[in-house]
Parts: structure tokens; sequence; C-alpha cells
């Protein structure tokens, strides 16, 4: 939540600031700090262990499930390198998205 909030101030800044106050370096730094946090917070919720999202899909998953529980935590770490490696992309066209959102462009 917390990196969702800072892109929303970062985004609200470089969206309202008076064009006196800003540069373009300043404008850069808010549009980083937009960009950092949206992927932060969209990959932190990917449901892998040892990210955060495999507590929220942990706890809507019924205990039928336990088998497949016990697999994400036995192998995350591989999976989630796997993701990096060769998934990661598909999460680019939400972040652009959000990005655009929060900005106003």
């Amino acid at each position: 939540f917390s990196n969702i909030l800072l892109a929303i101030l970062f985004g609200l800044a470089y969206r309202f600031l008076p064009d006196a106050f800003q540069n373009l370096a300043f404008l850069d730094f808010l549009l980083f700090g937009v960009q950092i946090n949206l992927i932060l917070a969209i990959f932190n919720l990917v449901p892998i262990p040892p990210l955060d999202g495999h507590m929220i899909l942990f706890t809507l998953l019924p205990a039928r499930f336990n088998q497949f529980k016990y697999f994400l935590m036995r192998y995350g770490f591989v999976l989630l390198i796997f993701f990096i490696l060769f998934f990661s992309q598909i999460l680019a066209p939400l972040i652009y998205y959000l990005e655009h959102v929060i900005i106003g462009t």
C-alpha cells in the first residue's frame, strides 16, 4: 500500500505543481518516483513466495489446495527467478496504464 500511496503522491506533484517550480530534472525525478513505486507495488503482489502476494493467495485458497501451497512454499524462489526472467514483461502494460492514470497523460 505504501508504494501505491507514494506513486500517487509523486504523480500528484508531477501533475499539479506550478510551472515555475518545475524543471526537467525535477519532472524526471517525479516521473521516476511514480514508475519505481508502481513497479514495486505490482511486482510485490505476484502470488509467488517470498513476495507478499502469496499471503493473499494462501488466505483465499481453501484447505483442499494445501498440496499446492506446500509446492509454492518449497519451490517459490525458483518460480520467482523463472517469473523474473521470462514473464515479468506481462506486468508492463498494467504498470504503464496505471502510470498514465496517475500522471494524467
